[in-house]
């Protein structure tokens, strides 16, 4: 079926972002260095799929509903302190002037049927400490179908590629891609479609993050 191409904008370059050092209260990042520019679409140019038209003769009007592009929803949300604590003690990410962590996410709502069919969502944790980035967690993907979507045959096939590498070589920002992907393959017809979820974000040694998706 026809993908949605455009990059979908998720957060600004300035967002709040939880300090470690602090008392557990959002403080907004103030911008000390050069923002890099959006992405200009997804890592991965990949073949659309378009189900037969016996394949489409054997689906109920409900599971030919799923197979509509659906709607692009997108998220963010900051850790918790004592959460990057456990990063920390874990090795995950090392103590600095700061730590930030978060969660970035893009989810099919399908049109017709008004509900979620599956969620594929990235993590990033780094410290920072004001021109540097002295510490970073690789990308935490996960990809999950609702009960409903399963049902009608959606899966999680897992990821496609990933990327993470600094932008300038100054470790001032990083860039961090991946690409997943979700079959629907209903079990009297098997697999007539796929659609491929991505997330960019960028990670700044000032706090400052911004995130894009779509798929």
């Amino acid at each position: 079926m026809h993908r949605i191409g455009v990059a979908v904008l998720s957060a600004l370059a300035l967002v709040a972002t939880l300090l470690v050092a602090g008392p557990g209260v959002a403080q907004a990042a103030q911008p000390s260095g050069p923002r890099i520019p959006a992405p200009a679409g997804p890592p991965l140019a990949l073949p659309d799929i378009t189900p037969s038209s016996a394949q489409l003769a054997k689906l109920t009007p409900e599971e030919r509903s799923a197979l509509l592009d659906g709607k692009i929803s997108i998220g963010t949300s900051g850790h918790h302190p004592s959460e990057l604590k456990e990063l920390r003690e874990r090795g995950i990410i090392t103590q600095a002037s700061g730590c930030a962590g978060w969660n970035y996410w893009v989810f099919n709502e399908n049109p017709v049927l008004k509900v979620d069919l599956w969620k594929y969502t990235n993590g990033i944790d780094w410290c920072y400490n004001g021109t540097q980035i002295t510490s970073i967690s690789p990308i935490q993907i996960t990809g999950w179908v609702s009960t409903y979507g399963s049902t009608l045959g959606w899966r999680y096939d897992g990821v496609l590629a990933q990327a993470q590498w600094d932008y300038f070589g100054d470790k001032w920002v990083y860039v961090h891609d991946s690409q997943g992907k979700f079959g629907f393959c209903p079990i009297r017809v098997g697999c007539v479609d796929a659609q491929y979820p991505w997330l960019t974000s960028h990670t700044y040694a000032d706090a400052g993050f911004a995130s894009w998706g779509g798929f």
